[in-house]
């Protein structure tokens, strides 16, 4: 996977590496997020990549609502951007559904995060 320069805005490198690697693997298999930035629903049922990265971290945290193809909610991440996560990416990721989805989720993202500092 090719990382994304400068997205999302408002974070560090640190937090965008965590972030792109999440939904990676979150939108495989036609899968679709909706993102509540602690406000508000800035963003529903979406899939394309550009446009949610666009929707994160307008403000300090982001709730990631994860759909399948039905539209069954299968968990939820919640996210703080720069929460002290210099040099430790997953920081930003402080909580998720306690399931297996999400818990099968995170392992595939700290899998990728160890390619990622061996490249």
């Amino acid at each position: 996977m090719n990382l994304i320069l400068n997205k999302p805005n408002y974070c560090n490198n640190d937090d965008r590496i965590c972030v792109q690697l999440l939904l990676a693997e979150i939108l495989r298999d036609g899968r679709t997020v909706s993102i509540h930035d602690g406000e508000e629903w800035a963003l529903n049922g979406a899939s394309d990549l550009h446009n949610i990265l666009d929707s994160l971290a307008s403000t300090g945290e982001d709730l990631i609502e994860v759909a399948d193809k039905l539209h069954h909610v299968l968990g939820k991440f919640y996210l703080i951007y720069c929460n002290g996560s210099e040099g430790d990416p997953m920081i930003c990721l402080t909580d998720y559904t306690a399931n297996a989805f999400c818990e099968n989720i995170v392992l595939k993202v700290e899998d990728r995060l160890s390619e990622v500092a061996i490249a």
